[in-house]
């Protein structure tokens, strides 16, 4: 005798829109917490919007559920642009237009085609299972780069990617089905069962993934913000010990070299055009600081006007090519706001990792030597025991 709704284990109807609704919430306690990170309100109305096309099925009578159906599928493909959506926002991207709009055409096409023009059911939920897999695919295409990001990234990459893969199975579950029988006698076989498990567990676990993610990244900010100096842009002292110590560990066995750099009278800049002047070219030399620097270096403002950088993988005559791209650099710019500010110059001190030593000693050669290029008439750069 054919199954009806009313004999389905009542945990596995409601399990899945319970669980997608009480992670749409958590989602939203999370945006409370930091109104910037809007791709959280997309991550919560993608579970929301999942939950309501799964209570539609739970909710419907035996006599209506066919209609149900094709309403479910494209509520489940709403969520899924959403939930693309919001996956590229939290990494400062927009989906690509054509493709995703070509993507949800057919998808949609599909469903509406195979509810009211070719009644096919099996036909109906392939065409959203694999609309939902194509639209996460491409963002996993732009996304791609997350492989290599931190931690948290990648897992959400591979989370995301298991998620994807998942609806293969589900699609060839979807082609045994018995389409003269109609969908309440499937409502109650193991395929049926199988796919809402699939669809609790990996909803599940892509939920907590993305909620842990934006966790962390809410006190990876934080910190950002605690040891960045927000004139420069650059890691303040702080910052710049906390990246640097693991630096040294790591590069033991290859070179690592530290510039420290002073800006060339700086107080005379001050008094002559004001300290909001002044502030202004510190903002500057931040600026050219970060176009000279590779992904690795660390550069911190660690004084009023000095400066520090440090270059892994790289030695001494490395350091100074880069120092001397500084030097030039300052030399040739133009100062916004600042008008009659001929040029601006800095010194320079470069010393290279010693075998054993500490940052602190690292970094009182380099402020030796640079205090040397000082004395030595200021503008230029002083590398390793040239200061005589």
């Amino acid at each position: 005798m054919a199954a009806t709704p009313d004999a389905y284990p009542q945990l596995m109807i409601l399990i899945g829109p319970a669980t997608a609704l009480l992670f749409a919430a958590g989602f939203l306690w999370a945006w409370t917490l930091d109104r910037k990170r809007g791709y959280l309100l997309l991550f919560a109305a993608a579970y929301a919007t999942f939950a309501t096309g799964m209570g539609l099925q739970v909710l419907a009578r035996p006599g209506d559920i066919g209609i149900g159906v094709p309403a479910t599928a494209l509520l489940n493909s709403a969520a899924a642009l959403a939930l693309a959506t919001g996956l590229l926002r939290r990494s400062g991207r927009w989906p690509r237009p054509l493709a995703i709009l070509a993507i949800v055409l057919a998808s949609a096409g599909g469903i509406l085609w195979f509810t009211f023009v070719d009644d096919r059911l099996s036909a109906r939920l392939i065409c959203v299972n694999v609309g939902v897999a194509a639209l996460l695919g491409c963002t996993l295409v732009q996304l791609a780069d997350l492989r290599r990001g931190r931690r948290v990234d990648r897992v959400v990459f591979w989370i995301v990617s298991v998620f994807v893969l998942h609806f293969i199975p589900r699609a060839l579950l979807l082609l045994d089905l018995d389409e003269g029988a109609g969908l309440v006698p499937f409502l109650g076989t193991s395929s049926w069962l199988g796919l809402r498990l699939s669809t609790a567990v990996s909803g599940a676990a892509l939920a907590m993934v993305l909620l842990i993610a934006a966790m962390v990244d809410l006190q990876d900010e934080l910190r950002d913000e605690r040891d960045t100096d927000r004139l420069t842009g650059l890691f303040n002292r702080r910052g710049f010990e906390e990246r640097a110590l693991p630096l040294l560990t790591a590069e033991q066995d290859r070179p690592l070299s530290l510039i420290v750099c002073d800006i060339d009278r700086f107080k005379a800049i001050n008094d002559r055009f004001g300290h909001q002047a002044g502030d202004r070219v510190l903002a500057g030399i931040g600026a050219i600081l970060r176009q000279v620097l590779r992904r690795r270096d660390v550069a911190a403002r660690v004084g009023g006007e000095e400066f520090v950088l440090l270059l892994p993988d790289c030695d001494a005559e490395g350091a100074r090519l880069i120092a001397e791209r500084v030097r030039l650099a300052l030399m040739q710019a133009d100062f916004d706001g600042v008008p009659g500010l001929d040029q601006v110059t800095a010194s320079f001190g470069i010393a290279e990792l010693r075998p054993g030593e500490s940052l602190g000693v690292l970094f009182a050669r380099g402020d030796r030597l640079l205090y040397a290029a000082k004395r030595d008439g200021r503008n230029r750069i002083l590398v390793q025991d040239e200061a005589g």
